[in-house]
C-alpha cells in the first residue's frame, strides 16, 4: 500500500476517534466529506489533492461513528429497573472478574420480580446486559433464567464501567443470585472454541499452585481468575496488568509457532494460510479481545505478505488493521483496551528501534537493550491514556517491564506445553516444576517493585488537549524519518513548527482559563462517589482540601486525582480517621499509605481530632468534626462541612451518631450517606434538601417527603459550587432516560440546575 493509501487509513481512524470530542451531525458531515472529494478531483496539486483526500477520509469517519453512535432505538429495558426475572442467552462464555463470573447476554424475556410467569413480556431491539454471579453454569449461546438486580452500570474512580459498556452497545448490570440453564446452545465454532479453552486452562492450571496458576493462565489464555487483589494492585502499580492480557506476544508466538510446523510438510504459501486460520481461531478462544483482535488483523497483513514472497510493513499493517476494525466496530475507539494496544503496537514499531540502536551506540549489550527499547517504547506510548484514565503514574513500571521481559517467552511457552501435554505421566510434573519457577520469579519482582515507597505517584486530571499534543509529537518525530511524507513535500521543519505553534497556544489558553477559574470567587465541594464517603474542596483562593469519613482505598487516591489538574501535586488540607495534615504533596509523600490517612505512620505526623474540633479554611469554609468513634473495628468519622450558607454532611460507617442533631444548624442540606444509610435518612430534619445516597433503601425511606433525591450510583460524583450565593450542582454522569435539571423548592436553595458532563 503506498502512503496516500496509509495515509487514508490514519485520517479515517483519527476521524472516528475525533467523534468522541466533537459532535455534529452525521448527514453534514458527509456531505462536508463529499465536498471534499470534489475538490480533491478539480485540483492539479497533488499536495492539495492528497490533503483534500485526508480530509475527506476523517469526515467519513467522523460521520460513520457519530451515525454508529445513534443507531440504537428506544431502550426496551428502562422500564424494568429494579427485581426483575430474566430469561436471556448468553453471547459469549462467561469469564471470571475478581469473585464473580461475567457474561454479555441477550434479554429474550423479562418481568418484574413479584409478578406470575406469565407476566414475562418477549424483548425485543438492543437489551444487551451485563450478567453478574457467583457462579454461572453455562456456555456460549445457553439461553439462562435467573433473578436478579437490573440496575445501570456504576462507573468508579479509575474505572469507567458505563462507558465502557455504553461503547459495546451495553446499557445495564444484572446482578443475580442462582443461574439456571434451561436451554443449551446449538453446537457451533465459539461454543467448541470455549470449551476447547476450559479443557486446555484447566489442564494447566492442574500442575500449578495458587496464584501462579492464575498469572500462567492469564498469560496464555487471558485469563484473569484466581489472582488476588493485593497481586492485581500490585501489578497496577508496576504497570505489569498487560501480562495477564492476550496481545500482539501471544499472537506472533501462535503464528511462528504453527508457521513452522506446517512448513515442515507443506509449502510456503498452504504454511502461511494454516497458520492465520490458526490465529484467528485462537483470538476467538480466547474471548476476542479487542487486542487479540488487533493483533489478529495485524497477522493477517504479515502472514498474506509473506505468502506472496513480499516483506510486510507492521505499520502499514498497523494503520490499516485499525481502520478496517473502526470501520466495522467504530465503538473499539473507546474501548481503553484496544487504545492500549494500538498506541503499545505504534510505539513498539515506530520508538523502540531506534531507542535500541542508540542504546547500542553506548555498548548496551544487544538483547538487554532490545529489552530496554521496548519497554520504554510501550511507557511513552501509553503514558498520555494511562495517566488520563487512572490519574497515576508509575516510577517503578519501566524497570520492572524490563527485568519482566525475559520471563514473558519461556513462561507462555511453558504454558502452551502445559495446556497441551500436561496429561502426560512425567511431563506434566517436569512441566509443572519449570512452569513453577518462572511465575514464581515473576511474581517476587512485580510484588518487591510494588512495595518500593513512592513507586506510584498520584497526578491530577489531564488537559484534553495533552494527549493529541503528546501522540502529534510522537507523529512528528516519527514522519521526520518517513521517505515516503518527504516525497509528498512534507518537511519535518514544517510539522515540527506547526506543532510547536499549536502547543504554545493551547497552553495559553489552558493557563488563561486556569487564571480566570482561580479567581471566580467559587467554592467547590465534589462528592466522591466512593465508600466510605468523602469530598475534595476547593475553596476560592484556591487552596484544595480532601475529607474522609473513613480508612481509604484506591478508590479515593483515583476519585482525588481526577479532582486535580494534572500540574496539581499538593493538597494543603486532609481530614480524615488519622488525624489532620497540612501540606501533603503528593510527590514527595511517599508510599500511599503515607498519603492517606491509614495506619500509625500517618497518625504519627498528624493532629488528633476529636467531636467539636472545627477545621477553619478560608473564606467561610469550614470543617466541623461532628463525631469520632470506631466502626467494625475501624476508626470512622462524622464531618460537616459547612460552605458559604450551605451543609454538606457526610456521615461515616457504620450505625448513626446522636450527635448529629446539634450539629445542624438548619441551612441548606446536602447529604452523602453511607451505603446502609436509611436510618440516617430519617432522622434528617423534614426540609428542602439534596440527598446524595449509596443505595435505593435510603431512597424509600425519604421519598414519602418529596425530597429530592439523587442515586451516587446513578450520578457518580457530584460538584456543588456555590458562587454569589447561587448553589449549582454538576454530575459525572447523566443515566440515559432521566432529566439533568433538577428545581429545587425556594426558598432555601432557590433554582439549582443539576445538568451532567
Amino acid at each position: 500500500m503506498g502512503s496516500a493509501g496509509l495515509i487514508l487509513a490514519g485520517c479515517w481512524s483519527v476521524g472516528i476517534a475525533v467523534s468522541a470530542l466533537v459532535a455534529l451531525p452525521p448527514l453534514l458531515t458527509a456531505l462536508s466529506a463529499a465536498v471534499s472529494l470534489c475538490a480533491a478531483g478539480l485540483t492539479p496539486s497533488a499536495r492539495i489533492r492528497l490533503l483534500a483526500l485526508g480530509l475527506s477520509a476523517g469526515l467519513l469517519g467522523v460521520a460513520w461513528a457519530s451515525w454508529w453512535a445513534a443507531a440504537p432505538s428506544d431502550d426496551p429495558l428502562t422500564a424494568y429497573a429494579g427485581a426483575v426475572v430474566v430469561r436471556a442467552r448468553l453471547l459469549d462464555a462467561p469469564t471470571p472478574r475478581g469473585s464473580r463470573f461475567e457474561v454479555v447476554a441477550q434479554v429474550e424475556t423479562i418481568s418484574r420480580a413479584p409478578e406470575p410467569r406469565e407476566a414475562r413480556q418477549p424483548v425485543s431491539g438492543p437489551a444487551r446486559v451485563l450478567l453478574r454471579a457467583s457462579t454461572i453454569p453455562a456456555s456460549h449461546d445457553d439461553l439462562v433464567e435467573l433473578r436478579g438486580q437490573l440496575a445501570r452500570p456504576r462507573s468508579r474512580p479509575g474505572w469507567p464501567l458505563a462507558e465502557i459498556l455504553a461503547r459495546r452497545g451495553i446499557g445495564w448490570t444484572l446482578d443475580a443470585g442462582i443461574v439456571r440453564v434451561v436451554e443449551e446452545g446449538r453446537p457451533g465454532l465459539r461454543r467448541w472454541l470455549g470449551e476447547a479453552r476450559a479443557l486446555a486452562e484447566g489442564t494447566a492450571r492442574e500442575q500449578l499452585p495458587e496464584p501462579q496458576a492464575s498469572l500462567l493462565a492469564g498469560m496464555v489464555f487471558g485469563a484473569r481468575a484466581g489472582l488476588p487483589p493485593d497481586l492485581r494492585a500490585a501489578m497496577s502499580a508496576t504497570s505489569t496488568s498487560h501480562l495477564t492480557a492476550v496481545s500482539g506476544a501471544n499472537v506472533a508466538m501462535v503464528a511462528g509457532a504453527l508457521l513452522v510446523l506446517a512448513l515442515t510438510v507443506v509449502g510456503r504459501a498452504p504454511a502461511c494460510g494454516l497458520a492465520l486460520v490458526g490465529v484467528w481461531l485462537y483470538a476467538l478462544m480466547v474471548g476476542a479481545p479487542p487486542s487479540a483482535l488487533r493483533a489478529a488483523a495485524m497477522a493477517t497483513f504479515a502472514l498474506t505478505a509473506q505468502a506472496l514472497g513480499r516483506q510486510p510493513d507492521t505499520f502499514a499493517a498497523l494503520l490499516v488493521a485499525t481502520a478496517l476494525l473502526l470501520g466495522w466496530d467504530p465503538g473499539l475507539a473507546f474501548d481503553l483496551g484496544f487504545q492500549l494496544s494500538v498506541a503499545a503496537t505504534a510505539g513498539l514499531i515506530v520508538l523502540s528501534p531506534s531507542i535500541q540502536r542508540r542504546l547500542e551506540a553506548v555498548r548496551v549489550p544487544s538483547p538487554v537493550s532490545g529489552w530496554i527499547a521496548v519497554a520504554v517504547a510501550a511507557q511513552v506510548a501509553t503514558l498520555p491514556l494511562v495517566v488520563g484514565t487512572f490519574q497515576r503514574v508509575s516510577l517503578v513500571g519501566l524497570p520492572a517491564n524490563v527485568l519482566a521481559a525475559p520471563l514473558v517467552p519461556p513462561i507462555m511457552v511453558v504454558g502452551a506445553l502445559l495446556a497441551l501435554l500436561g496429561g502426560l505421566p512425567g511431563v506434566d510434573v517436569a512441566l509443572g516444576w519449570l512452569g513453577w519457577a518462572l511465575t514464581s520469579l515473576l511474581l517476587g519482582l512485580i510484588v518487591g517493585f510494588a512495595g518500593l515507597p513512592g513507586g506510584t505517584i498520584a497526578v491530577g486530571q489531564a488537559p484534553v488537549w495533552l494527549p493529541l499534543f503528546w501522540y502529534g509529537a510522537l507523529a512528528a518525530w516519527a514522519a521526520g524519518g518517513s521517505a515516503d511524507l518527504r516525497a509528498l513535500g512534507l518537511r519535518p521543519a514544517v510539522m515540527w513548527s506547526g506543532l510547536l505553534a499549536a502547543a504554545l497556544a493551547l497552553a495559553a489558553l489552558s493557563l488563561a482559563g486556569l487564571a480566570v477559574g482561580g479567581r471566580d470567587g467559587s467554592t467547590v465541594a465534589a462528592i466522591l462517589d466512593v465508600e466510605p464517603s468523602a469530598a475534595v474542596i476547593r475553596a476560592p483562593d484556591g487552596r484544595t482540601t480532601l475529607v474522609m469519613t473513613g480508612q481509604s482505598g484506591p478508590d479515593v487516591v483515583a476519585g482525588v486525582g481526577s479532582q486535580l489538574d494534572l500540574w496539581e501535586h499538593r493538597l494543603d488540607v486532609v481530614v480524615g480517621p488519622g488525624g489532620l495534615r497540612l501540606a501533603v504533596d503528593l510527590l514527595t509523600a511517599g508510599a500511599v499509605a503515607d498519603v492517606w490517612p491509614a495506619g500509625d505512620r500517618w497518625s504519627a505526623t498528624a493532629t488528633p481530632l476529636a467531636p467539636g474540633t472545627t477545621v477553619d479554611l478560608a473564606d467561610g469554609v469550614r470543617v466541623l468534626v461532628v463525631d469520632v468513634r470506631t466502626a467494625g473495628e475501624q476508626p470512622a468519622l462524622d464531618l460537616l462541612i459547612q460552605l458559604d450558607g450551605l451543609e454538606l454532611a457526610l456521615p461515616g460507617p457504620g450505625a448513626p451518631s446522636d450527635r448529629w442533631a446539634g450539629a445542624l444548624s438548619g441551612a441548606p442540606l446536602a447529604a452523602r450517606l453511607p451505603r446502609s444509610g436509611a436510618s440516617w435518612a430519617r432522622s434528617l430534619p423534614p426540609q428542602a434538601w439534596l440527598l446524595l445516597i449509596g443505595d435505593p433503601g435510603t431512597a424509600r425511606a425519604r421519598g414519602e417527603a418529596g425530597v429530592p433525591l439523587l442515586l451516587a450510583r446513578d450520578f457518580g460524583t457530584v460538584e456543588l459550587t456555590i458562587h454569589d450565593g447561587g448553589i449549582g450542582a454538576r454530575t459525572e454522569r447523566c443515566p440515559s432516560g432521566q432529566s439533568c435539571d433538577l428545581l429545587l423548592p425556594p426558598p432555601q436553595f432557590g433554582p439549582l440546575l443539576l445538568s451532567a458532563e
